[in-house]
């Protein structure tokens, strides 16, 4: 079984499906799940996209890529001039049912599988989860909190060690862990000082941003 990601409205579904059938080997089966990303990255469709598994050989598939993705549809197979692809072929898929789930986590689906494989594959699919912007959120918090004291001069600056802890235990509760690298603290710390209200002047500011920069 092939699996690709094609970028593509919703509305041309039956139309895709009527070309699809056309290259499937004979007796394929075939899983369309319709997908809406949130964001700016499949600008040209307002975030439609179809998730495709279905029987076909790599001899067809070329041929499907050549004559329907890019002659019929004029999409992209990679990124050019800062704007993404809008079709790939899925490589080095280790288990089929595993990525049939994920291709109809949305429910969304046309299909020619039996009822009952169809059923059980969206009962086991992949919940989706609303995307949570976990740095905006955090960042929120981190402004709840006071992390000024006194240096040696005087002066009104960031406790960066108190901001730092803060951060590695948000990320710890919220079950991160294994995406904060020792270069995201520093980037996150570095963001706080430089976009927030701290407390604190300016020129303290800037000064404990060069000396982060200068010590990741």
């Amino acid at each position: 079984m092939i699996f690709m990601m094609v970028h593509l409205e919703h509305s041309k579904i039956e139309v895709f499906i009527e070309d699809l059938g056309k290259y499937m080997d004979p007796s394929g089966r075939y899983i369309i799940g319709l997908e809406t990303a949130i964001g700016d990255k499949l600008v040209s469709t307002n975030g439609e996209h179809y998730h495709i598994g279905v029987d076909m050989s790599k001899l067809a598939y070329d041929a499907f890529r050549k004559t329907i993705l890019i002659r019929k549809h004029s999409l992209r197979g990679q990124n050019k001039n800062g704007l993404p692809k809008q079709y790939g072929i899925v490589r080095n898929v280790r288990d089929d049912t595993r990525m049939l789930m994920y291709s109809v986590k949305d429910k969304n689906v046309f299909s020619n599988f039996p009822d009952e494989e169809l059923r059980l594959l969206l009962e086991a699919s992949f919940p989706k989860v609303d995307p949570i912007d976990h740095v905006k959120l955090m960042m929120e918090e981190l402004q709840t909190h006071s992390f000024t004291r006194a240096n040696d001069l005087g002066e009104k600056e960031v406790d960066i060690t108190r901001v730092e802890m803060y951060i590695v235990s948000y990320y710890r509760d919220k079950k991160l862990m294994k995406s904060l690298s020792r270069a995201t603290l520093k980037s996150l710390t570095t963001r706080f000082l430089m976009y927030y209200d701290t407390g604190t002047s300016n020129q303290v500011i800037l000064r404990q941003v060069y000396y982060l920069i200068n010590n990741f």
